[in-house]
Parts: structure tokens; C-alpha cells; sequence
């Protein structure tokens, strides 16, 4: 059944969770209690615009937003968007920019979506960025290990954690929708919308390739992921200001 509320009033209540989750006061444990009804919310959000747009009830369309990657662990932020991207039936390409402004390249990832779906992934990377760096900051180093494999295998299984549980919750709200007035399932919905997706991507990022990788620590991977486990992903606290991302885009 689809929300009584308006997708204004979802989003502000994803929002006001993502700050709270941000927030250095907050602990792991409110994390971990928030964290089943924040990505349920979130997920339902994603399957209710779609069958709104696939009703013709709300317009929803195939377009790019960008995002700027900045220094540092660049690489490990492109992963971290990447996975958010897919997980929420996105695509990411990136490529430096430069600025003549001020002469200096810019790292700009481009994702392409539908609105709704390109919405959510700007949402939730701009607050997992900051979860992931801070639960990497309250986690030592352990003896014999290099600092930097073990903070980039941090990173690595913190994202493959979250890959995990946004494809999870993703799905479940897809079974809970179930079928739609015109006869068809929101599974099927989903699947045309990701199929409309990668069709546009590959028109207009032909070249597009896969990423480097880099050797990882299997302490630190372990680590990551436990720390994903507790990450916030939307839900109904309150408050904050939202943190700076680039993004433009329809």
C-alpha cells in the first residue's frame, strides 16, 4: 500500500535521521536501533516513486546528477558512491574537470538515473561519506599492519557491507509492494526502470571502465564492514544541517 504522506515529508524524515547519524554524540547502538526502519524507509520511497511513475501519476525521468570526489581517499569515495549508485538501480562514470577559474582538475563522478533514484543515492552517499571516515577515525590500527592498506581495506569491506544492505532492503520493499493496479509487479517495474537505465548509460558513456583495485588488509575489511553494520541509512530523528555536496542535475 502506497505512504500517506507526501515524498516531501519522507524525504525530510530521511534527512533528519542521516543528520543525526552524522552527528558525533550519537552512538552505535542508536545506529544500529534506527538502522532497520531507516533503510526500509528509504527503499519504500525509491518503490513508491517509481510505481507512481510507471502509473503516469508523477514524472520521473533518466538524467545525470554530479558529485564532486575530493582528496583525500578519493578512490575509496568513487567505490563507496558506486555501490550506493547500483544498489539503487544507478549508474556512476567519473573523469576529471578542469576549472579555469582557479587552473586546478576536479574529480567529478556522474550518476545517472531516474530522479527519484539519483535523489536518494545524493542523500545517502553525502551521509555515509562522513559515517564511514568517522568510524574509521574511532578504529585503531592494528600491530603489524600498514596504516594505509589497512585504512583503504576499511574502507573496501565498510562498502561491500553497504552494498549488502541497501540491495537487501532494496528488494524486500520491491516484494512488499507487490502488484501494481495495472497487473504488473513492482519486481518488474524496478527491473524495466534499472533496463532503461543501462540503455542510457551506454549511449551516452560508450568508454565508460571499470575502476582500478588495490591490495587490502583482511583485518581491515573485517573491521569496515562491522563498522557498516551500525551505519545509519535514514529514518525519523531530528534535524541537522545537510552536508556540502555538489550536485546539480533535474
Amino acid at each position: 500500500m502506497a505512504s500517506t504522506e507526501t515524498p516531501e515529508r519522507i524525504l525530510i524524515r530521511i534527512r533528519k535521521l542521516l543528520a543525526v547519524a552524522e552527528h558525533p554524540n550519537t552512538s552505535e547502538t542508536e545506529a544500529e536501533t534506527y538502522m532497520a526502519q531507516a533503510m526500509a524507509l528509504m527503499a519504500k520511497y525509491g518503490v513508491e516513486r517509481a510505481l507512481l511513475a510507471d502509473e503516469g501519476r508523477a514524472a520521473d525521468v533518466v538524467d545525470v546528477s554530479e558529485i564532486e570526489l575530493r582528496a583525500p581517499y578519493k578512490v575509496e569515495k568513487s567505490m563507496l558512491l558506486n555501490v550506493i549508485a547500483m544498489a539503487l538501480r544507478c549508474r556512476v562514470v567519473t573523469s576529471r574537470r578542469f576549472c579555469e577559474a582557479d587552473g586546478r582538475y576536479y574529480q567529478i563522478a556522474r550518476v545517472l538515473g531516474f530522479g527519484a533514484d539519483r535523489e536518494r543515492v545524493t542523500m545517502l552517499f553525502a551521509s555515509l561519506v562522513v559515517q564511514m571516515f568517522a568510524a574509521l577515525a574511532r578504529t585503531p590500527v592494528p600491530y603489524g599492519v600498514a596504516a594505509v592498506t589497512f585504512r583503504k581495506a576499511f574502507c573496501h569491506g565498510y562498502t561491500v557491507r553497504i552494498r549488502e544492505r541497501l540491495t537487501a532492503a532494496e528488494r524486500h520493499a520491491a516484494k512488499e509492494a507487490g502488484v501494481t493496479s495495472p497487473g504488473r509487479s513492482a519486481e518488474l517495474i524496478l527491473r524495466d526502470r534499472e533496463h532503461q537505465v543501462d540503455a542510457e548509460f551506454a549511449r551516452r558513456f560508450p568508454t565508460a571502465r571499470r575502476g582500478r583495485s588495490y591490495r587490502r588488509s583482511l583485518q581491515g575489511a573485517a573491521d569496515g564492514a562491522a563498522a557498516a553494520n551500525l551505519a545509519d541509512l535514514g529514518g525519523t530523528r531530528l534535524s541537522g544541517d545537510d552536508r556540502r555536496v555538489l550536485t546539480r542535475g533535474g
